[in-house]
């Protein structure tokens, strides 16, 4: 798997932590985690 096929699959599941937790406490910690992730894939 290339970088940037990790930095997708990345991406990916903090997605979907995202949908899972978009009302919880953890909301913050799981966006700043995917933009940080989505940026990082070129």
């Amino acid at each position: 798997m290339t970088a940037t096929e990790l930095n997708l699959e990345e991406a990916k599941f903090f997605l979907g932590k995202l949908k899972e937790n978009r009302f919880a406490k953890k909301f913050d910690h799981y966006i700043n985690a995917y933009l940080n992730s989505a940026r990082s894939v070129t």
